[in-house]
């Protein structure tokens, strides 16, 4: 007589995959490279002034495109949503410590202030984490977003500063100009470059963002919170669609 099917037990994900470990390892050998080329005797590939920024834009951009491959891994999805958020806090965490590592070398060489390393590496955290959480919500318009995020929100914030000094109420300079409103405005030009992570994370460096408004702890604090918080919603508030997977049972004889 046959014996039923025994039911297949799926076996646990692993927390590393070959995959995450691959993006993991061009992270840190990219910045790595960067270190080495510009501090190395005899190499001098780019001024010393300029590697905590080149080091922001690799660590960055690498982290943002990584997302959507670590998320269409199919060995690193899980159903369990407490299990797939641990993932992309270990991700997320890695590459803020990976980041504040090559920046804190990179201080040898140029004047950088341990606040200013932590606030950096904070702030792209955060950043890690919200790419993670939207490349799995929405992967074919993560593209879009990111690129909108990244780059139109700044582009888009400079030419309106640079039209508003050319009318007369900002004839006396972005920060000295004075009348109804231009406060507001202001305040809203500023905190656009501070909700984009390239612009945070190079205001967070130097302490000031472009047009002299404060880049501190508080800033940085609210972008790490809030790009957690919206991860967070971004997981709770409607379907979450699991990995898709195809289970083979195994058949036992007679």
């Amino acid at each position: 007589m046959a014996h039923p099917p025994a039911p297949s037990v799926a076996e646990p994900e692993p927390l590393i995959t070959p995959r995450v470990l691959a993006g993991l390892s061009v992270t840190a050998l990219v910045q790595a490279a960067l270190v080495v080329g510009c501090v190395w005797p005899g190499w001098d590939l780019f001024a010393a002034e300029a590697l905590p920024a080149s080091l922001a834009a690799a660590a960055l951009s690498l982290s943002l495109l990584l997302a959507p491959a670590w998320n269409s891994d199919p060995r690193a999805h899980d159903d369990v949503l407490l299990l797939q958020n641990g993932r992309y806090v270990f991700l997320s965490l890695w590459q803020a410590a990976a980041f504040a590592f090559f920046l804190l070398v990179s201080a040898r060489v140029t004047t950088l202030s341990g606040d200013a390393i932590l606030r950096a590496s904070l702030i792209l955290g955060g950043a890690a984490w919200l790419a993670l959480t939207v490349s799995r919500r929405w992967p074919r318009a993560y593209l879009g977003l990111v690129l909108f995020w990244v780059v139109a929100i700044p582009m888009a914030a400079f030419v309106v500063a640079e039209v508003f000094i050319s009318t007369p109420n900002g004839s006396m300079g972005w920060s000295r100009a004075k009348g109804p409103g231009v406060e507001t405005f202001r305040n809203t030009v500023e905190w656009l470059l501070r909700f984009s992570p390239g612009t945070a994370i190079i205001g967070a460096l130097q302490g000031r963002l472009p047009g002299d408004a404060s880049c501190g702890w508080r800033e940085a604090g609210l972008f790490a919170g809030g790009g957690a918080l919206l991860g967070f919603l971004l997981q709770w508030i409607g379907p979450w669609r699991p990995a898709d997977r195809t289970e083979t049972a195994d058949l036992m004889g007679p």
